[in-house]
């Protein structure tokens, strides 16, 4: 079962990163939800996606989990909302309830965030074989450093 305890800022601040690549459910995919998943050592993978891009980064969490666990898709601006509206220093607890997850900090009662029903798009696979080689011309990259 999913349950995460991270530190409010540091879950911020990964939010803030997922942020641009949210999308809109207009075609009711599920792209305006986040995916949080656990690795199995300390750490918490997530990832959004508009049907078009997507950002996934994984964050070192303050609890020990040793499963891979899936929490339920949730909206990300409701999460987010909620989020921003615990203090920077607190730690947060986010856990699996069946389809909900359960935000909580402090001594206070949960915060329940009802999972989202239409699922959610899944990350793009590698298209390329791995022996095939990528050519990016110098110019590019000489733009990007400077």
């Amino acid at each position: 079962m999913f349950d995460v305890t991270i530190q409010q800022y540091v879950l911020m601040k990964a939010l803030e990163y997922l942020e641009p690549t949210v999308g809109k459910n207009n075609t009711g995919l599920g792209d305006n939800c986040i995916s949080m998943k656990t690795t199995g050592n300390n750490s918490i993978e997530m990832y959004t996606t508009n049907t078009l891009e997507f950002t996934k980064l994984e964050t070192i969490t303050t609890s020990v989990n040793t499963t891979i666990d899936q929490a339920p898709y949730v909206d990300f601006k409701r999460f987010k909302g909620i989020i921003s509206s615990i203090p920077g220093n607190e730690i947060v607890t986010l856990k699996a309830n069946v389809n909900d997850l359960l935000i909580s900090f402090s001594l206070k009662k949960p915060i329940k965030l009802v999972g989202c029903n239409n699922g959610m798009i899944c990350l793009p696979t590698n298209q390329f074989a791995s022996s095939d080689t990528i050519t990016i011309p110098t110019g590019i990259i000489q733009q990007g450093v400077n």
